[in-house]
């Protein structure tokens, strides 16, 4: 039998972990986790990484994690979808989940991934040859057709028990301060 590690994260469902008889096949399912595109995409990303902050000035904190294991920790998301802390075992807990998001948003603060864009941009255009002059987007947003149990309340009835779509008559106040006598539209 082989069993692909990417059919679940070894240690996560024991009944998934292979037996020293099964034959372990490693595969690359995506490109752009290759070690030679991750460099590729690497090399082009560390000149536009800050500096890292000063150390704490007693040097009694742990060393700061890298910022190329941090970066991979970020392609591996993007490309995967996984979560967080998927992420933080792909990357044989090496570095926290925490510490990939706090990285993150260091990065997004000093505009490292505006920068990344306009450079992948500028490849492409060089390469390739991008003309942006005639660029249609187009979009809808409707409600699904079926909808279903799954699609929960829409946000116009959320709350209300008769399921119409419209709300109850608000009580209004009558100028004694009691309740009002006026006819309403459920009475």
């Amino acid at each position: 039998m082989a069993i692909h590690r990417s059919s679940c994260w070894l240690g996560f469902y024991p009944e998934c972990d292979p037996t020293p008889d099964d034959r372990v096949e490693d595969l690359i399912i995506m490109r752009a986790l290759e070690p030679e595109v991750f460099d590729a995409v690497w090399a082009a990303s560390e000149p536009l990484i800050p500096p890292a902050p000063r150390t704490h000035p007693l040097g009694c904190h742990r060393p700061r994690v890298s910022d190329r294991l941090c970066f991979r920790g970020l392609l591996i998301r993007l490309v995967t979808g996984c979560s967080w802390v998927t992420v933080e075992a792909l990357l044989d807990f090496q570095v926290s989940d925490t510490t990939v998001r706090a990285r993150r948003d260091e990065w997004v603060a000093a505009g490292v991934f505006d920068q990344l864009r306009a450079h992948a941009l500028h490849a492409y255009d060089r390469i390739i040859g991008l003309d942006l002059s005639e660029v249609a987007i187009d979009g809808s947003l409707h409600k699904a057709p079926c909808g279903g149990e799954g699609t929960g309340p829409n946000s116009i009835n959320r709350g209300n028990s008769n399921g119409s779509g419209r709300l109850p008559p608000m009580p209004t106040a009558s100028p004694s301060g009691g309740p009002s006598t006026a006819p309403t539209a459920t009475t």
